[in-house]
């Protein structure tokens, strides 16, 4: 959902535009200022195009899901170590001093 609004709505709105101005202009369209623009127009969506296949092609954001289970395995063996240090320091208490 993030690739939506800045890169893919653009895109669909250049390509529509550039079908639209090139059915417009017809085949015999002089070579001019607007189409120029209609290059630039062409070049913006080649950009977006290229963003949303580079966003595609990322791994995403955030803790892989591979390593995920080892990272929890190692969290849980932590609190498991705090946690047995207790139970052999907490019978120690209740003696009485001396």
């Amino acid at each position: 959902m993030q690739l939506l609004q800045p890169v893919l709505l653009p895109l669909l709105a250049l390509v529509l535009e550039g079908s639209q101005a090139t059915r417009a202009a017809g085949p015999a369209a002089a070579y001019g200022a607007q189409t120029l623009s209609l290059e630039a127009e062409r070049g913006a969506a080649w950009v977006l195009l290229g963003a949303a296949r580079l966003h595609l092609a990322s791994p995403p954001p955030g803790t892989d899901p591979a390593a995920k289970y080892a990272h929890k395995r190692a969290h849980l063996l932590a609190v498991l170590d705090d946690v047995l240090a207790e139970l052999e320091v907490r019978p120690r208490q209740l003696l009485p001093p001396g």
